[in-house]
């Protein structure tokens, strides 16, 4: 069982799936994003793993994200972007 502040740390990586990608399909939702995360960073998805985030990972997520979305919606960037705005809320902690 997780800890409520991984709880809170999945909600933030969630919601910042949600924000980052909801422009390019408006039916996303914060379970989307666990699904594609865990699957990349099985079974460690966790503010460290993320900080560790390389090339490599970037690259599974968006294939991934395709897959699962069945969709080509996401780009690197895109998940460039989500790591980094949900460090941002985590950079003092870790959940």
């Amino acid at each position: 069982m997780h800890s409520i502040r991984h709880q809170d740390f999945l909600t933030t990586l969630s919601r910042e799936f949600c924000d980052a990608l909801r422009h390019l399909d408006g039916e996303l939702c914060g379970q989307d994003a666990i699904e594609v995360f865990s699957s990349a960073f099985d079974p460690d998805l966790s503010v460290q793993r993320l900080r560790k985030a390389d090339d490599e990972d970037y690259v599974r997520l968006t294939r991934i994200c395709g897959e699962y979305l069945e969709s080509e919606i996401a780009t690197v960037e895109h998940f460039r972007s989500i790591i980094k705005n949900t460090l941002w809320h985590w950079a003092e902690d870790d959940p």
